[in-house]
């Protein structure tokens, strides 16, 4: 489900028992897909918003301490 604020956005995700788990491979498959990607069929795409997007998804170090807890 997406929610909107104002300046943002949240994008919820139901993944059963294990979200870190399923958020690491989510992670991992956006990352193949982009280097999977010949620059010859990404003509002038430079994936800017998707890297954005994922730069944002990256958790902070105290973020990754209370995911682990």
């Amino acid at each position: 489900m997406v929610t909107f604020t104002e300046r943002a956005y949240t994008v919820a995700v139901e993944t059963g028992i294990y979200p870190e788990d399923n958020y690491r491979q989510t992670i991992d498959e956006l990352i193949s897909l982009l280097q999977s990607v010949d620059h010859d069929m990404r003509g002038e795409d430079n994936y800017y918003y998707l890297l954005e997007l994922l730069r944002a998804m990256m958790p902070s170090e105290e973020q990754i301490k209370r995911m682990i807890a």
